[in-house]
């Protein structure tokens, strides 16, 4: 303004001073003409900084620091995955729930996960929390981890992309598949010969007082170095659900010995190349609910389902 104004006066100074000669004229014209010219610092417009993208959190992240252990998470679409991944390559569920994306690049970032417990509910290592707060910040991911009542924060950094090809097939990454009754490994196979359901007080279920739902199966040992017997075999893999409750998984609980011809060799270790036959059974909770019989790791790491029809 104070420009503005000293340079108004100078040219009334000069206005006033134009009988003065032709110089002092041809100056005055020339600061007029200057000032005409110049515009105002009020009337300039500023142009608007062009605001920053909001991030793309899509993608693989890996815990900073990681050691022996250590979480990894993948974003994708409106989903949120995190692994415990053990030294070996072996994975376990840790989370699984929503994602939402930002939309614009203030910092820090939160939202709001919800858990899909229709995946981590069958999952040993995964949270039992309903909800999980992340935040990004400063190109990391950080959320609080609880295990055996210590509580951690952890902090992932984007390690690479998320490779829409590869999909969730363990069965080529591991070699693992549970299909048609048949359990394949490299160290043994189970294959389901017979199933039925057995009322209380019939013969396999004579002490019962619930039906149960019995599996006859045969255990090969294909390559185990450690010792192996066809009932630790099946409970190291397999998990019965009924499911007939809208708000919990609900796993069946193992029943008594279905044949007796098994007394004696169902905890017997079975040879390279060889095979034992045993049969388990699951305790019903109704006649009507299909029984799902799922493969899986001690991880989580589910390899296949099948359905047992338990009407009659």
């Amino acid at each position: 303004m104070k420009k503005i104004l000293s340079l108004c006066a100078a040219v009334s100074l000069v206005l006033t001073l134009a009988s003065c000669g032709d110089s002092v004229s041809s100056q005055s014209a020339a600061v007029s003409t200057s000032s005409a010219e110049t515009p105002s610092s009020s009337s300039v417009e500023t142009p608007a900084p062009t605001p920053e993208p909001a991030p793309d959190l899509t993608g693989v992240w890996t815990q900073v620091d990681a050691s022996d252990s250590y979480q990894q998470a993948t974003i994708q679409g409106d989903t949120i995955e995190i692994n415990w991944i053990s030294s070996d390559g072996t994975s376990a569920l840790y989370w699984a729930g929503s994602f939402t994306a930002p939309e614009d690049s203030t910092e820090p970032y939160s939202w709001i996960s919800n858990n899909d417990t229709s995946k981590t509910s069958g999952a040993l290592l995964a949270s039992g929390d309903a909800t999980k707060e992340f935040t990004y910040e400063n190109s990391t991911i950080s959320y609080e981890v609880s295990m055996m009542g210590v509580t951690t924060t952890l902090q992932l950094e984007k390690t690479g992309e998320v490779d829409e090809s590869s999909g969730l097939d363990t069965s080529e990454t591991t070699g693992i598949t549970f299909s048609d009754g048949v359990y394949t490994s490299d160290e043994y196979t189970i294959t389901i010969t017979d199933y039925k359901v057995i009322q209380p007080g019939e013969t396999g279920n004579e002490y019962g007082d619930k039906p149960v739902i019995a599996f006859w199966y045969d255990t090969t040992n294909v390559a185990s170095d450690t010792a192996l017997n066809p009932s630790t075999a099946w409970m190291l893999v397999f998990e019965a659900v009924q499911d007939n409750d809208p708000n919990a998984v609900n796993t069946l609980n193992v029943g008594m010995l279905p044949d007796d011809q098994f007394l004696d060799s169902q905890l017997q270790d079975i040879k390279v190349g060889g095979t034992v036959s045993n049969a388990v059974a699951y305790e019903l909770d109704d006649l009507t609910t299909p029984v799902t019989l799922t493969a899986q790791d001690m991880f989580g790491t589910v390899y296949g389902s099948q359905d047992f029809t338990v009407a009659q």
